[in-house]
């Protein structure tokens, strides 16, 4: 038995998809682990909000210091930030000695000053743990791995979720902190991850000129996974690979028939005088299409209901530009996240489910859109068909006109008329039929299925221990 020290910033409350895929991950690892499908045990570390209430974290009885609660059916530990001014300074001036991390435009950043905290007191707290490698959670997360490397010598794996170059659009501030920590993880990590292999590529491509020297055979895996033919979806290299994330598809083909239609009532309620319906969820930001969206709607028959959150000013602003593009009574917007068992019976009715993201690591929701259309045919009735933004895992995970619809993206920009051709093709009712019945197929592959990811991080970590060996 070997134990893995997971580290994740995003755990305490269920937001983010850190939070989501750190608890869909650990119930598919822990089935995997006792069905002896992996020699690799998790043990978690998340970080404690400082200026949240505890909740139902409750002090651990085992470690003076830490909080712990259950996440994911697993017992997590979390640890609570508590550096003043001064002693952050010094940290980021260790930070910038020893791993070039520029703090300098982020201190004033509340969250960044909370995760500095974090970082610390994460490289101190893993020394009474007993562990055998370190996964590390986006670049939220990065830091303190880096320093559990030096102090502890321990093998480090760095997953990217995604990357400031895409969530710049292509224009990142190169002295940010952001960016710098995801360069010098090329350089500390002993394997790199990311959750697609064309996610991968991007990171790699945009980073390496920033990460300065890198040794010999680390530097070879990296160009051999930017410039060689690699499998769509999942890969595992020498120093560095792509996992997907999974499915749990229990509770969508648990789903029954009038629970569906509760979700098309909805639809039919802020909609009266439509009869096709389109679902956008996420949040309301450029990168994720959604102002594009708008734009093509133009073009499009059919009501849509826009699921996001806004703060007060810029859910003003987008009801402005709905009313400005004559949309009004064709798009609907609910402000505010909502219950699991309402988004479920909304993607099983949504006659389409619109992802028009620009820039999208993998893209869950699609894997969401698709297990919704399982749930319908399980049902004896048809599904939704997923349209996405051809980026990043997007385009691996949806095949075009077979298991969805893929709108072209090219220097993170979509055109309207192309999503608007895409919409209409997925509500053709004979492309509608089919495209939907591929996507449950689809979304039955064994690359899915959370136990599957878990076996298939037991190599990552096996490269990592491999790695760091030889170093």
């Amino acid at each position: 038995m070997k134990k893995v020290l997971f580290i994740t910033s995003e755990l305490q409350k269920p937001v983010g998809g850190l939070h989501r895929y750190a608890v869909e991950l650990l119930p598919g690892w822990r089935d995997a682990y006792n069905k002896k499908k992996t020699d690799f045990e998790p043990l978690v570390l998340g970080m404690k909000d400082p200026l949240s209430p505890a909740g139902e974290l409750v002090p651990s009885k085992e470690f003076d210091g830490a909080w712990e609660a259950e996440r994911g059916g697993e017992k997590c530990l979390f640890l609570e930030p508590d550096l003043d001014a001064g002693q952050r300074e010094k940290f980021e001036e260790r930070l910038w000695k020893e791993f070039g991390v520029n703090s300098l435009k982020a201190d004033h950043w509340g969250l960044y000053q909370q995760l500095a905290g974090f970082w610390k007191k994460a490289g101190e707290f893993a020394g009474r743990l007993e562990f055998d490698v370190v996964d590390c959670q986006d670049w939220l997360s990065f830091p303190a791995g880096f320093l559990i490397k030096k102090s502890l010598g321990k093998p480090l794996v760095c997953r990217f979720h995604s990357g400031e170059f895409g969530r710049a659009l292509g224009k990142p501030d190169m002295e940010s902190a952001q960016a710098g920590i995801e360069a010098r993880a090329l350089r500390e990590a002993d394997f790199v991850q990311s959750v697609s292999v064309n996610e991968l590529r991007f990171e790699l491509a945009n980073l390496m000129p920033m990460a300065g020297e890198l040794e010999p055979e680390k530097k070879r895996s990296f160009e051999e996974a930017v410039g060689g033919e690699l499998p769509a979806l999942e890969w595992v290299g020498q120093w560095c690979g792509a996992l997907p994330n999974g499915v749990d598809l229990r509770e969508w083909r648990g789903m029954a028939a009038p629970e569906i239609k509760l979700g098309r009532q909805v639809f039919e309620s802020a909609f009266p005088e439509q009869k096709r319906f389109l679902l956008f969820i996420g949040r309301p930001a450029h990168l994720k299409g959604i102002f594009v969206l708008l734009d093509a709607m133009k073009e499009v028959d059919a009501g849509l209901l826009v699921c996001s959150q806004f703060d007060e000013e810029k859910r003003n602003e987008f009801i402005e530009r709905i009313s400005s593009l004559g949309l009004k009574g064709k798009v609907v917007v609910r402000d505010g996240w909502i219950k699991e068992t309402l988004k479920k019976a909304l993607f099983c009715s949504a006659d389409a489910i619109v992802l028009p993201s620009l820039y999208e690591p993998f893209g869950i929701v699609a894997l969401e859109g698709m297990a919704a259309s399982l749930a319908c045919q399980e049902n004896g009735m048809r599904g939704p068909v997923v349209v996405v933004g051809g980026s990043g895992g997007m385009q691996e995970i949806v095949k075009d006109g077979e298991s969805g619809v893929v709108i072209p993206v090219k220097d993170f920009k979509m055109e309207a008329g192309d999503l608007a051709g895409g919409i209409n093709k997925a509500l053709d009712r004979n492309n509608r039929k089919r495209i939907s019945a591929t996507a449950a197929d689809r979304v039955r592959e064994r690359t899915f299925e959370w136990r599957h990811v878990a076996e298939r991080m037991a190599e990552v970590y096996g490269k990592a221990i491999e790695n760091r060996s030889a170093s």
